[in-house]
């Protein structure tokens, strides 16, 4: 757990950095956005990499990720039907709003 919390902190110390770098004007809107998706398509999945290629099996394979994904699957299935029957919902627009829901 502390390494998920040490990573989680780098992140946001980058997160951070960069926020007071744009504060100052060091950075321009582009490198703004190059730092977001670093941040979000390489640092956070590689941060999950390594915090589950270290944790135990049966810590990750237990009955809480079991509730979860029915409860992720149920929510978003609930959501998809909403939308597509009585809100009336474009394809894109269901897909976020059941990630977003679920």
């Amino acid at each position: 757990m502390q390494g998920v919390l040490a990573g989680f902190a780098t992140i946001g110390a980058v997160i951070g950095l960069g926020l007071l770098l744009a504060h100052l004007g060091v950075l321009r809107s582009d490198s703004q956005l190059l730092l977001t998706r670093l941040v979000f398509f390489v640092a956070t999945p590689a941060l999950l990499f390594q915090t589950l290629s270290t944790a135990p099996v049966g810590q990750i394979l237990s009955s809480a990720l079991a509730a979860a994904a029915l409860s992720f699957v149920g929510t978003a299935a609930v959501y998809v039907l909403l939308a597509r029957t009585v809100w009336h919902r474009s394809t894109g627009d269901t897909v976020l709003g059941a990630l977003s829901s679920a």
